[in-house]
């Protein structure tokens, strides 16, 4: 009759197995999940580039937040400000517009406190996702591919 069961030195095996693939995969599920908390600035700022442009072009003057009834926290977002007047270097050349910031919250090690833009370009009325101008840029790995 042949024993049953596994022996010690194949539950070692099988062990060290898992262990070695869970140290490979756990950088990149970090990345991941770093990933998907900084989407979340990014759609509150898309959120509010309809209502911000549609309030300049009537009353002439870039608004607050609070004024075109706009958020400005959520889960991983700590702030999101209206910033005034600023040169943008937008396709190639410099061009004037405002922008809207978003800082994250400080609890994620790699994104903690870290901002990135929103740029309206006032003469073609295009938005764009920037770093240009950040005081603490969020790393571009973990931007999306419009950001960069």
């Amino acid at each position: 009759m042949l024993p049953r069961g596994f022996t010690f030195v194949e539950m070692m095996i099988a062990i060290g197995v898992i262990s070695i693939l869970t140290v490979m995969m756990l950088p990149m599920y970090t990345g991941y999940m770093t990933r998907s908390k900084v989407s979340e600035p990014l759609t509150l700022l898309s959120g509010l580039r309809q209502p911000m442009e549609e309030y300049y072009l009537t009353w002439n003057s870039w608004p607050n937040i609070a004024s075109v009834g706009g958020k400005t926290t959520g889960r991983y977002t700590n702030l999101i400000e209206s910033g005034g007047a600023s040169n943008f270097n937008y396709e190639g050349s410099s061009k004037e517009g405002f922008y809207l910031q978003a800082t994250m919250k400080p609890e994620d090690p790699n994104v903690g406190g870290k901002q990135v833009r929103m740029a309206y370009i006032i003469e073609t009325r295009d938005w764009f996702c920037t770093l240009e101008g950040v005081a603490d840029p969020i790393p571009e790995k973990y931007l999306p591919s419009s950001c960069l």
